[in-house]
């Protein structure tokens, strides 16, 4: 499935990559109307699992190294012992979390993208329509 980008509203905008791997990268938007941080990453990826011999999931939520977000992820899962990646092109943290604990983070963010997606008003129009003026200027 190719990647694909949609705004959600309430300055938010996402980036989203399902296939073998699903991604979903929240972003905010600043008041200039351009892309501003990174918020927040989630990522689930499918793959046989030798040990158990079966199909499995790995869960996994990434922030920017300098988030606020990072302390109300350590204070979710501080008693467990967690695996925790660092993605240099990103400068992003990945945690690796169990299902439970990726659906509360991320329920809110995709609550919102629903409410977008149901928000949303379909519109079509020609290339003419959409840059006439500016191809006419040239």
């Amino acid at each position: 499935m190719p990647k694909k980008y949609q705004f959600l509203g309430d300055n938010k905008y996402i980036y989203y990559h399902v296939g073998t791997a699903d991604i979903f990268s929240f972003y905010d938007v600043n008041d200039n109307e351009a892309i501003d941080v990174e918020e927040v990453d989630f990522y689930l990826a499918r793959y046989f699992n030798d040990t158990i011999q079966q199909a499995d999931i790995v869960y996994m939520v990434g922030f920017p190294k300098s988030s606020e977000k990072l302390e109300a992820l350590k204070k979710l899962i501080s008693n467990e012992e967690i695996d925790i990646f660092y993605h240099d092109w990103s400068e992003a943290l990945y945690f690796k979390i169990t299902k439970e604990q990726y659906d509360e983070l991320s329920k809110d963010l995709f609550e919102s993208r629903k409410r977008a997606e149901e928000d949303m008003e379909e519109v079509t129009y020609s290339y003419k329509e959409l840059f006439g003026d500016f191809e006419e200027s040239k």
